[in-house]
């Protein structure tokens, strides 16, 4: 589990970095790519899939902060662009990031009334 989070802690501070890859992460944990394809394996993941993982999480926090553009989230997440970046929210949340952030806030307005 430690080795887990090692790695998904690795990916979220690299998150921006274009050039994250396998080969970052395997040289960050002291392992050859192949032993840590296996390690991730053993835990039934991959290097994809802890990637994947960790922009879903990362995504629904970031949109979350309305000082922030979507655009900036987009790089922040190191996709391409807004398109990316709105391509995989629909995929993960069944909605793109502006209508998250607006049911977001419609739901914080309607707390603040009541």
């Amino acid at each position: 589990a430690s080795f887990l989070l090692k790695a998904e802690a690795f990916v979220r501070s690299n998150m921006s970095n274009e050039s994250l890859n396998i080969d970052l992460l395997a040289k960050e944990l002291n392992m050859s790519v192949r032993t840590l394809q296996r390690r991730l394996g053993l835990e039934s993941t991959t290097f994809k899939r802890i990637v994947e993982s960790v922009r879903r999480k990362e995504a629904l926090r970031l949109i979350q902060n309305p000082k922030l553009s979507v655009s900036g989230v987009a790089y922040s997440l190191g996709f391409a662009d807004v398109t990316s970046l709105s391509r995989a929210f629909r995929r993960w949340f069944g909605q793109s990031p502006e209508q998250y952030r607006k049911a977001m806030v419609r739901e914080t307005e309607g707390l603040v009334l009541n």
